[in-house]
């Protein structure tokens, strides 16, 4: 069994919640923003309520104004 260092299991905890295929949010139909977050605090990269949509945007807007600089 290979050893797996406490920072590594957390990291891995964080990315599992991105691999998942769809929102637990919009899959189950619930209108509590919670399910529809990962651990980070960011809404799920497939998550498709306007609330994520709107934050996909601002971090593209950001993304790009620091490229830009």
């Amino acid at each position: 069994m290979a050893f797996i260092s406490t920072e590594e299991a957390q990291t891995l905890e964080i990315e599992d919640d991105y691999y998942l295929e769809e929102c637990l949010g919009c899959e189950s139909g619930v209108d509590y923003m919670g399910p529809h977050l990962g651990k980070d605090g960011l809404y799920h990269p497939f998550c498709c309520t306007r609330a994520a949509e709107i934050e996909r945007m601002e971090l593209q807007i950001n993304a790009i104004s620091i490229e830009s600089k």
